[in-house]
């Protein structure tokens, strides 16, 4: 049986973030099949039956990028990481002083391809004695170099390549990094050389590589590449305009409209908000707003619609999906919705933890033909689309 001590893996992804060709998105965001290169190795981590803790180091310059990966796992606060890798790891150490942890791994964000049992084999063999790192044996012939010129071989009969997570007994790895800080060091398990600690090395996967440049995000498509599962809802909704009645107001998108008539509904009857609540659910075959809001219940009685939207998006979330792109239409002759459109975009990004620029609302009328061109009501149609991780 496990004592009462707890094994903690600090995942570092507190650099700057390679820019991809002309992606402005860090490379520990990079999404692969609807999920970031992080929620890859958060995934990994969290699978470990025998890791209890996780701790993200982060740039408070990606706070909006780790906002939304917080939105979707249980872990613990994001601490900041400093100019170096060395700083950002102690940060991370500080940041579990006093959970009483025993083993401590550490890892690179930008190595998404780690498996179960390498990380296993690293926690099982770290002990009193040995500090664990995997590594790769060198197979290369290697080649020292002055203005690319070669000066001599080097023998690779002993050399290996250093790869992550390494893994410490957390005391000794806090103790080191206190021993010697402001010093320079490759890795941590340097750090542990340094004051006399030993160190055991497991055979790791070649494909556990580490995101470097644009190519090695291609080779990490492939490895992870399942074909992803992307899926398309289509909503519509349609309410009657009528005079207001105790105070009631007119809604779309959870905007409040200035006009003289508002919708008729159970709820607030946000015809736009239904129909993009229509079109999530049935991206993932989840029925529609009735099933789940029957207007019979008198519970959903006047009930602001952002309720509806949160529950679709909630079960998305729980199927492991990712909304990609939102298009919805509002068709109606009166009220203008030019004015209130970019409130309206903001205001479901804030909902849907959608970027802004994934999100489209159009308005149109049909030149005064229908019960929309005679003013009697408003429609609304919604398409989405999502992936499943």
């Amino acid at each position: 049986m496990k004592d009462s001590q707890k094994n903690a893996v600090i995942i570092v992804a507190a650099g700057n973030g390679m820019r991809f060709g002309d992606s402005n998105i860090p490379k520990q965001y990079q999404p692969i099949n609807g999920k970031t290169i992080l929620e890859y190795n958060i995934d990994a981590f969290s699978n470990c039956p025998e890791i209890d803790l996780i701790q993200i180091v982060y740039n408070i310059e990606h706070q909006s990028f780790i906002d939304i990966i917080l939105e979707k796992h249980d872990l613990l606060q994001p601490v900041q990481g400093g100019k170096t890798r060395q700083i950002s790891v102690l940060q991370g150490l500080k940041a579990l002083e006093g959970k009483d942890i025993d083993k401590i791994l550490i890892h690179d964000a930008a190595r998404p391809n780690i498996s179960l049992p390498v990380i296993t084999e690293v926690l099982n063999n770290i002990s009193g004695e040995y500090s664990v790192i995997p590594a790769l044996k060198v197979s290369d012939s290697l080649k020292y170099s002055d203005s690319n010129i070669i000066e001599k071989s080097i023998d690779r009969e002993n050399l290996y390549r250093s790869q992550t997570p390494q893994g410490f007994k957390f005391k000794k790895l806090f103790e080191a990094h206190n021993k010697l800080k402001g010093q320079d060091f490759s890795d941590d398990a340097a750090m542990i050389e340094n004051i006399g600690g030993k160190i055991k090395i497991i055979s790791d996967k070649i494909d556990n590589i580490k995101l470097t440049n644009p190519e090695d995000l291609k080779m990490m498509q492939k490895l992870l590449g399942n074909t992803p599962d992307i899926r398309t809802g289509f909503g519509y909704d349609v309410h009657q305009l009528v005079k207001p009645e105790n105070d009631r107001k007119l809604y779309l998108c959870g905007i409040e409209i200035n006009h003289e008539l508002v919708l008729k509904g159970h709820s607030d009857a946000d015809v736009a908000m239904h129909a993009l609540t229509d079109a999530l659910l049935g991206a993932i075959g989840e029925g529609d707003i009735g099933e789940h809001f029957p207007p019979s219940d008198n519970q959903w009685k006047d009930v602001d619609s952002q309720v509806f939207l949160e529950h679709a998006y909630n079960l998305i979330k729980e199927k492991n999906g990712t909304i990609l792109n939102i298009d919805l239409t509002i068709i109606c002759e009166k009220p203008k919705m030019l004015p209130y459109k970019k409130l309206m975009k903001q205001n479901l990004s804030n909902i849907l933890n959608l970027e802004i620029d994934r999100i489209n609302i159009k308005a149109t009328t049909t030149e005064k033909l229908g019960f929309a061109g005679r003013m009697e009501g408003i429609e609304a149609k919604a398409i989405a689309t999502i992936i499943i991780a």
